[in-house]
C-alpha cells in the first residue's frame, strides 16, 4: 500500500474524535435556544419568537411550554388557521384541557365574526373559569363580553368578581359606574366609600368622586324621570331629559344611550339629532357628529359647552309648526336661531327653505342675506339685500346692513347713499358714524 495512502487511513479515527468534541452538545445548544427566545420574548419580537418556537418544536413536537408560547404569538397577530392547529396540538399533548388551553380557545373564537363566534368565546372562557374560578384575565374578558351584548345584569357579576378579586380602584370605578345603570345605589355607595377610604389620592377616586356628588345632587330628579319611563313608555322627550342630566353628570356613556334611543324612536327629528351631536361632542366625539349629521358641534366639545338654556326649547316648538303645514316664518325663525350660535350651513338651508314657501317675504330674504355675509359671500348677499329693496325700499335693516356691507369693501360712495336713505327715515347715531365715515373717505383725494 503506498504511504500517502496510509496516512489517511491512521488519520481517520484522529479527525472522527476532533469532529465530536467540537459538535456541541445537545444540553448547551437547547439552552442557546431559550437564551435567544429569552431574548426575542424581553425585546417583544414576535416573529424571531414565532420562528425560534417553529426550530425547537421540529425536535420537541409536544413540548406543551412552546405550544403555549407559540399559539399566544399567533393569537397576538391573528393568524387564525395556524392559532387553531398549535392548540388543537397542545390539547393533544395535554390530554386534558386546562384553564390556559380553554382561555385561548376562546381568544381565539372571539376573534371571528358574528354574534355565533362571540358567544362561542364565552363558553370556551367560563369552562375556562370553572377549571380556575380566580383567573382575572378570564373574568375581565367575560365582563368586556357582556357589556358588549348589552346585558348589564351579567356584566356586573364579572364586574364584581373583578373588584372583589383584585379590589383595584379602576375596578371599583368601574362597577360603580356600572351600578348607575342599574340604579343599584348600596353598590354605587359602596364603591365609592371604598375608593374614598383606600384610595382617595388614586386617579380613579379623583375623576369618580365628583361624578357621585353631582349624581347624589340629581337622583332625585332621577328616579322621577325611571318612573315616568317605566309607567308613561319611553318617549323621546323623556329620554333626552335624562341624557342631559347624565351629560351634567359627567356619565356621558348613558348621556349618549339615552340620545341615541331618543334618536331612533324620532329619527327625522332636528331637535334630536343636534342633541345628540351635542352630547356627542361632550364624550370626545364631535367628528362622529359632523360626519352622521353633517352639524359642526366641536366648539362644544373643547370646554363642555351647552346651547343657550331655551334653545332647544324653542327648537322643539318651531318643528311642532313644521309639522302641520310649511311654514316661512317658523324657518326664518329657526335660521336666526342657528345663525346666532354660527351654524351657517344650518341657517342657510332654513332661509332658503323659508324664501322658497314664499318669495315676497322679505324677513326670509334678510335672514338668507345675513347668512351670506357671515359666510363672506358678498356677491350673494348684496343680491339678496337688492332683493329686499325691491320688495320694500323702505326696508331699514336692509338699507342699513348693505350699507355696511358696501363700507367693508371700500365702495364708500354706495355706502354713503344707501346709509342716507337710511338715516332720512330713521336717526341712528352708529350709522351716523359711519356715514360720516363714508363721505370723508369721499372727500380725501385720491393720489
Amino acid at each position: 500500500m503506498p504511504a500517502r495512502t496510509m496516512s489517511y487511513h491512521y488519520l481517520i479515527p484522529v479527525l472522527l474524535s476532533l469532529n465530536l468534541v467540537l459538535l456541541p452538545a445537545p444540553s448547551a445548544a437547547k439552552d442557546d435556544a431559550n437564551a435567544r427566545m429569552a431574548r426575542a420574548q424581553a425585546a417583544g419580537d414576535h416573529d424571531a419568537v414565532r420562528e425560534i418556537c417553529l426550530r425547537m418544536l421540529q425536535q420537541r413536537p409536544s413540548d406543551t411550554k412552546l405550544l403555549r408560547i407559540l399559539a399566544k404569538v399567533q393569537l397576538s397577530a391573528a393568524e387564525n388557521e395556524p392559532c387553531k392547529a398549535t392548540l388543537t396540538r397542545l390539547g393533544a399533548a395535554l390530554g386534558e384541557p386546562d384553564a390556559d388551553l380553554l382561555e385561548m380557545r376562546g381568544d381565539l373564537a372571539s376573534l371571528g365574526k358574528g354574534k355565533e363566534s362571540k358567544a362561542d368565546a364565552a363558553r370556551h372562557w367560563k369552562a375556562a373559569l370553572g377549571l380556575q374560578p380566580g383567573r382575572i384575565s378570564v373574568v375581565n374578558k367575560l365582563a368586556d363580553y357582556y357589556r358588549s351584548v348589552s346585558r348589564p345584569a351579567e356584566e356586573a357579576i364579572y364586574l364584581e368578581q373583578l373588584a372583589s378579586l383584585r379590589g383595584h380602584p379602576d375596578e371599583l370605578a368601574r362597577l360603580a359606574r356600572h351600578a348607575v345603570r342599574l340604579r343599584d345605589w348600596d353598590t354605587i355607595i359602596s364603591c365609592t366609600a371604598q375608593l374614598q377610604e383606600k384610595f382617595a389620592n388614586r386617579e380613579a377616586a379623583k375623576l369618580w368622586n365628583p361624578i357621585y356628588d353631582r349624581l347624589m345632587q340629581h337622583s332625585v330628579a332621577l328616579k322621577i324621570i325611571d318612573n315616568r319611563l317605566e309607567t308613561g313608555g319611553q318617549s323621546a322627550e323623556t329620554l333626552l331629559e335624562r341624557a342631559w342630566l347624565f351629560d351634567k353628570t359627567g356619565l356621558n356613556d348613558l348621556a349618549l344611550s339615552d340620545a341615541e334611543k331618543a334618536f331612533e324612536l324620532r329619527p327625522g327629528s332636528f331637535t334630536v339629532k343636534y342633541q345628540l351631536a351635542v352630547i356627542l361632542a361632550h364624550a370626545g366625539r364631535a367628528s362622529d357628529a359632523t360626519a352622521r349629521f353633517n352639524i359642526e358641534v366641536s366648539g362644544y366639545a373643547q370646554k363642555h359647552l351647552h346651547p343657550p338654556t331655551y334653545f332647544f326649547a324653542r327648537l322643539t316648538e318651531i318643528e311642532s309648526r313644521l309639522a302641520n303645514k310649511p311654514d316661512a316664518s317658523a324657518h326664518v325663525e329657526r335660521a336666526k336661531m342657528l345663525l346666532e350660535i354660527r351654524q351657517e350651513e344650518l341657517a342657510l338651508d332654513d332661509a332658503a327653505a323659508a324664501v322658497a314657501i314664499d318669495p315676497g317675504f322679505a324677513a326670509a330674504h334678510l335672514i338668507l342675506a345675513r347668512v351670506f355675509a357671515s359666510r363672506n359671500k358678498t356677491l350673494a348677499a348684496k343680491s339678496a339685500y337688492r332683493r329686499i329693496l325691491e320688495l320694500d325700499e323702505t326696508h331699514l335693516a336692509a338699507l342699513g346692513e348693505l350699507g355696511k356691507l358696501h363700507m367693508k369693501l371700500g365702495d364708500y360712495a354706495t355706502a354713503a347713499g344707501l346709509l342716507k336713505r337710511r338715516l332720512d327715515l330713521h336717526h341712528d347715531k352708529y350709522l351716523q358714524f359711519a356715514y360720516e365715515h363714508c363721505f370723508a373717505s369721499l372727500q380725501t383725494p385720491t393720489p
